[in-house]
């Protein structure tokens, strides 16, 4: 089972190193534990990172663009897309 989601930043298995961590603009940190990933991403200045877990991912792997996005966050934003569509959908 594969599962890609947010993540506070007060939870235990959070590495000590990403917790309210400034960090530069556009910046990314990835953790590899076994089949986990922990990715810690700075969108927005004077805001604390966001960070994601993953088991879907096992690579770092960022798209070269202005905001160096990784694709860890491509796709959790692509999915959270689809689920509030999907959501909507079953409203009706």
């Amino acid at each position: 089972m594969t599962s890609l989601g947010v993540v506070n930043h007060k939870r235990s298995f959070v590495p000590n190193e990403l917790k309210l961590i400034r960090q530069d603009l556009y910046t990314s940190w990835f953790y590899f534990s076994g089949q986990n990933t922990i990715l810690s991403y700075q969108a927005k200045e004077k805001k604390p990172p966001i960070i994601l877990l993953s088991k879907l991912h096992d690579f770092a792997e960022v798209f070269d663009d202005e905001k160096k996005l990784p694709t860890m966050i491509h796709d959790y934003n692509q999915a959270k897309y689809s689920m509030n569509s999907l959501l909507l959908y079953q409203s009706y």
